[in-house]
Parts: structure tokens; C-alpha cells; sequence
């Protein structure tokens, strides 16, 4: 029988080692699949690929600090995007009708929001000499700025 024992055991092997090792959850291993996926597209530049990734691995792991970092930081990349077509769309208008009454109120806005306060009043000026009823929306965000700005001294 003792011979026999080391033939015995070899089956029994595999299973002493599977216990002592600490296992993996396998939710674990999905956010962080999930997550080190978003992190290659983001290098990419695919934010909203990067956007799908990560909501995927927060599902699998709600409290995923890292993951909603990423998260936010694409999702700011996105807009970034959308804001630089923005002004390449309303730059090309303006090349073509150089008094485009809304698209020098909306670069203006946009000037605004990117805190180019000084465009955004040549924007302004310009419409006021066109006598244009959008000097008036372009204004209002303007003065908005420059009253939270006081605010802050």
C-alpha cells in the first residue's frame, strides 16, 4: 500500500494547490478587463469608446475611483471635440459671409464659454455695428461673465 500511496496523492495534488491559492472574483477581473480596455482607446482617442468601457467596468465595480476619473476625463474629451468642430463650423460661415449675424453671436458664446472674453467682444462689437438684434444675446453672456467675475474679488 505504501508503495501505491505516491500514485494516489498525484490526483489529489492538483487540488491541495487549487485550495491554498487565493482566488480571483471574477467581477474583479471584468472591471479591470473593462477598464484597462477604456484605458487603450483613450490613449487612442477614441473618448467615446473609452466612455463605454469604463461605464462597463463600473458596473462590475461601482466604487472604481481610477475608472471614474477616466471617465470624466473622456467624457470632457468629448465635449472638447464637439467644441473645436463648433468653432471650425462657425469660422468657415463667417469665411464665406464674413456678417453672419448668428454664427458671430454663436462663435462669440463660444468664445465666451472658452473665456476669450476679448474675441468674444469683437464678436459683439461687430454686431452692434450691424445693428443686430443677436448683439443683445451675445451681450448678456458677456455681462453674465463679467458679474461672476466680480463677484470672486
Amino acid at each position: 500500500m505504501t508503495k501505491y500511496l505516491p500514485l494516489l496523492l498525484v490526483p489529489v495534488i492538483p487540488l491541495l494547490i487549487a485550495a491554498s491559492t487565493p482566488s480571483v472574483s471574477t467581477s474583479s477581473a471584468k472591471h479591470e478587463k473593462f477598464y484597462n480596455q477604456g484605458v487603450e482607446a483613450q490613449k487612442q482617442g477614441d473618448y467615446q469608446r473609452a466612455v463605454k468601457l469604463y461605464e462597463r467596468a463600473l458596473k462590475a465595480k461601482p466604487d472604481f475611483a481610477d475608472a471614474l476619473n477616466n471617465l470624466g476625463y473622456s467624457l470632457r474629451n468629448i465635449a472638447k471635440q464637439y467644441m473645436e468642430q463648433s468653432m471650425q463650423s462657425y469660422s468657415k460661415a463667417l469665411q464665406i459671409e464674413k456678417d453672419h449675424q448668428q454664427a458671430l453671436e454663436y462663435q462669440g458664446e463660444l468664445y465666451v464659454w472658452h473665456g476669450q472674453l476679448l474675441k468674444a467682444n469683437e464678436n459683439y462689437k461687430q454686431l452692434k455695428r450691424m445693428n443686430s438684434p443677436e448683439a443683445a444675446e451675445l451681450k448678456a453672456h458677456l455681462d453674465r461673465v463679467v458679474a461672476e467675475a466680480k463677484q470672486l474679488r
